[in-house]
C-alpha cells in the first residue's frame, strides 16, 4: 500500500491489556471481589457490580498510579503499530478522555505508560476523545463496538474492532463504517488489514 494512512490506535484493551488487569484484580482482590469476575468479564462494566465496598474497591484500583505501573502492554499490537510507523503511515495512539481532575490524572497516566512502552514521540502525539468516531482518520484500531448512532458525526474511513468478550456482536442501532474484526491474539491482522480499500 503505497498511500500513507492516518491511523488511530487504540490504548485500552488494544496496545495495553487494560481487561487482563482488571480481571487479575478481580480475582486477588478478595473474596466479595472474586464474585464478579465472571460478570465484569462478560460485559467489562464495573457499575454492575451490585455490592457497594466491592464495587468501590474495583472503580478505585482501575487508573489508578499502581494500575498502570502494573500494566502490561499486549506485545504483538506493540509490534504492529511499530511496522505501521515504519511503513510511513501516521500512526497516533487514541485513548479514551473523561471530563474534570478524574480526566487529566488519567491521561498523564496514559501518557507517562506510553512513553515508558513505546518512546517519547508516541507520547507527544497521543490523542484523547469521549467519541473516536468523530476523529478525521482512514482507519481505526479500537475494541469499543459501540461507536454513535449519529451518522453525520462519523469522520473516519474504516474501523477495525480487535476482539475482546464484551465486543462479540455490535449494538443494533449502532451506525458504523466499514468494520473489520480481527482477534485478541492479533493473528489475523495482515488479512484482515490488507482487504480494507482505502480512496
Amino acid at each position: 500500500m503505497n498511500k500513507k494512512l492516518v491511523i488511530l490506535f487504540g490504548f485500552e484493551n488494544c496496545l495495553a491489556d487494560t481487561l487482563g488487569a482488571m480481571l487479575n484484580f478481580l480475582e486477588f482482590g478478595g473474596p466479595k471481589i472474586k464474585l464478579y469476575r465472571k460478570e465484569f468479564k462478560k460485559s467489562k462494566l464495573a457499575r454492575n457490580i451490585k455490592d457497594d465496598s466491592a464495587r468501590q474497591k474495583v472503580l478505585a484500583n482501575f487508573g489508578s498510579e499502581k494500575f498502570y505501573y502494573g500494566l502490561k502492554p499486549n506485545p504483538t499490537a506493540l509490534q504492529i503499530y511499530r511496522s505501521l510507523i515504519d511503513a510511513g503511515h501516521d500512526v497516533k495512539i487514541c485513548a479514551r478522555d473523561y471530563k474534570g481532575q478524574t480526566g487529566a490524572t488519567q491521561r498523564s497516566r496514559k501518557r507517562r505508560w506510553v512513553g515508558r512502552c513505546l518512546g517519547e514521540e508516541a507520547r507527544k502525539n497521543m490523542v484523547f476523545s469521549s467519541n473516536k468516531a468523530e476523529l478525521s482518520a482512514d482507519l481505526i484500531i479500537d475494541s469499543r463496538s459501540s461507536i454513535t448512532s449519529d451518522r453525520e458525526a462519523i469522520n473516519c474511513g474504516h474501523w477495525i474492532i480487535v476482539g475482546q468478550p464484551f465486543n462479540k456482536q455490535l449494538p443494533q442501532n449502532t451506525i458504523v463504517p466499514p468494520v473489520g474484526r480481527i482477534n485478541s491474539k492479533w493473528s489475523n491482522w495482515e488479512e484482515i488489514f490488507s482487504q480494507l480499500k482505502f480512496d
